[in-house]
Formats: C-alpha cells, sequence, structure tokens
C-alpha cells in the first residue's frame, strides 16, 4: 500500500493508473460514509426538529464534502512531507512517466471531485431555498 499511495514516483504504469482510478474512487466513497455517519447521527437525535429534512441533508452532504477535503489536503501534506521537496524539478518539465508533477493528478482529481460535489449541492440548495 505504501509504494502506491506515499512513494513517489510511481515508475509501473499500471499502478499509476490504478492510483489515478483509486484515489477519486476512495474520496467519492469517503464523502458518502461521512455523509451517512453523519445523518444516522442527524436522525437519532431527538431534540432536532426534522422539518425541511431536504436542505439540512444537503447541509449535511456539504460538511461531509468538506471535511474529506480536509482529509485529501491532510494526505497531500503527508504525501509531501513523506517525499520532500527534493523530488520537484523546479525547472523542467519533462513528460514522462516519472515526473513529480504528472505523479500528481490522482490527487487534483481527488480534489476536484469533492470541490465539484460541493458546487453541485450548493448550487442545489440555492435552487431549494
Amino acid at each position: 500500500m505504501k509504494e502506491i499511495f506515499f512513494e513517489l514516483p510511481i515508475k509501473e504504469e499500471s499502478t499509476f493508473f490504478l492510483k489515478i482510478v483509486a484515489l477519486p474512487l476512495i474520496t467519492f466513497i469517503t464523502i458518502y460514509l461521512i455523509y451517512t455517519i453523519a445523518m444516522m447521527l442527524l436522525k437519532n437525535n431527538k431534540n432536532i426538529v426534522m422539518e425541511d429534512f431536504k436542505i439540512k441533508s444537503m447541509v449535511v452532504k456539504s460538511y461531509s464534502t468538506l471535511s474529506t477535503l480536509l482529509l485529501i489536503n491532510v494526505y497531500f501534506g503527508f504525501f509531501i512531507w513523506f517525499n520532500g521537496t527534493n523530488k520537484f524539478e523546479w525547472g523542467t518539465f519533462p513528460m514522462e512517466i516519472t515526473n513529480t508533477y504528472i505523479q500528481m493528478i490522482p490527487i487534483l482529481l481527488s480534489i476536484l471531485v469533492s470541490g465539484f460535489m460541493y458546487w453541485k449541492n450548493i448550487k442545489l440548495i440555492k435552487k431549494y431555498i
């Protein structure tokens, strides 16, 4: 697992493409897992009146998306910390699979998935209100 999620650079194309698919998928699953847990906690709380349930569930989904984005950023920080900044080629951009910037595509895709889901949810909340 360490070579897939924390090692830089990944030299095998199959492992790199697995990471491109796995990281956004893990992000998507994490968003809905946090959303499900938060909705179960919200449902079990007897003090909360469940009027406008649809809006409250959309707000909880927004919070789960933001908390997943926080987790992605923590992962990105550890990723940079474990690999160091000396892996970056500051003056060149070689078009090969071992390029550090190309290796960051899965993390950027995860951030984009999370951001798109947040944007879409906020748009739905504004439409519903």
